[in-house]
């Protein structure tokens, strides 16, 4: 899609924006006043509470499909971390272990599974300026993962705001690999600080915390779940929708009965890679409308079928919906106007929005620049 396309994703937010701006604006004309017919007043810094709130993000649902497994059941992981990752993240091991810890609580309530990291090793690579599905398909060819249930490639940071999962993860659908990034999100932390200026350093900090942890357990389960068959959806509030919200917070129910049939069947076979493809091929020639454009569907099940019958059709790379050029440092101004629209301080949105329409009409960042941290 490109830089066009880039700007078309800022311009369709922005124009939501205006268009509430506008017809709240409007429906206050036409209004008739009363006696009680005001806004209350509300100190700046309580505005920007409010805006904060309205940005936070949401707790994941971990409510399972169907039963309540009485016995977790362990699957095994290893992780590489390359020479860019190790020389960025202090201590990575203690940062990947709290991650799976993070991942385990949302992994056993829903599929009664518990990931438990085999090894942590050191992958003796920099991948600066190498494309991720390169990277996965390097990953593979390093470790065929035989002996584990995944393997997990951690690779050179990504700077800037990210808003695109696949620019921060690649995964082949159905398959026991993926890749993500360390995310470096400073911009995030300096333009918080500045639009947030009023409220205390200790409750800017914990936004910022709260949003970039919420940010790597969304992109983690999201390119775990691609491994286990799983296509995207388009609804925002969804983990499998490839533009990041900071409201995603479930699987449909669809994507659960798909995730609990691969897990099942890896588990009862750990002599075949993919004991699950005839489970998935049965439940995809099946799925709603809404589980993946059709040729995403069509794609996977070729390639299923083809793995089925003993063919050498290759997994087609987890392509995102939202291409890398659409991944600009999605200004927190745009988020908090949308925010004070929400809590009915028209009069905080409107700066807001300005600042975020003259942003973006200066165009989407290249990809050179945002797909990789400036690679």
């Amino acid at each position: 899609m490109g830089v066009k396309g880039g700007t078309w994703l800022a311009s369709g937010v922005l124009a939501f924006v205006v268009g509430a701006l506008a017809g709240a604006e409007a429906r206050a004309d036409d209004k008739k006043p009363g006696l009680f017919d005001f806004q209350p007043w509300k100190m700046p810094v309580t505005r920007e509470r409010e805006a904060a709130r309205a940005i936070a993000p949401v707790p994941l649902d971990v409510t399972p499909l169907g039963e309540v497994f009485a016995q977790l059941r362990v699957m095994h992981v290893r992780v590489y971390a390359d020479k860019d990752y190790r020389g960025a993240i202090l201590h990575w091991q203690n940062k990947v272990r709290a991650q799976i810890d993070r991942i385990d609580a949302v992994t056993q309530p829903l599929f009664g599974v518990r990931l438990e990291l085999e090894s942590l090793r050191d992958w003796d690579r920099s991948h600066t300026g190498v494309a991720l599905p390169a990277v996965d398909d390097e990953l593979e060819a390093l470790d065929p993962a035989k002996d584990v249930d995944w393997v997990i490639g951690l690779v050179t940071p990504f700077h800037g705001v990210a808003s695109s999962m696949h620019v921060v993860g690649a995964a082949k659908s159905s398959s026991r690999h993926f890749v993500l990034r360390a995310m470096d999100d400073v911009e995030e932390g300096r333009a918080l600080d500045r639009e947030l200026e009023l409220l205390s350093i200790g409750e800017r900090d914990k936004l910022y915390g709260d949003r970039k942890a919420h940010k790597e357990l969304v992109m983690f389960l999201h390119e775990w779940a691609h491994t286990l068959g799983v296509l995207h959806v388009e609804s925002a509030g969804m983990l499998m929708n490839p533009a990041y919200d900071h409201r995603q917070a479930a699987f449909t129910d669809f994507e659960k009965r798909l995730i609990g049939a691969a897990l099942e069947r890896r588990l009862a076979d750990k002599q075949q890679p993919f004991p699950e493809t005839p489970a998935l091929v049965r439940l995809l020639e099946s799925a709603p409308r809404e589980e993946g454009s059709d040729g995403e569907r069509r794609e996977l099940l070729r390639f299923l079928r083809a793995r089925g019958t003993g063919g050498r059709a290759r997994a087609a790379t987890t392509t995102p919906a939202v291409p890398a050029s659409t991944v600009s440092p999605e200004p927190p101004q745009l988020s908090l106007a949308i925010a004070c629209i929400e809590a009915g301080d028209l009069a905080g949105a409107t700066p807001r929005a300005r600042a975020a329409a003259k942003q973006a009409s200066a165009g989407a960042p290249s990809p050179a620049t945002h797909f990789s941290g400036g690679e």
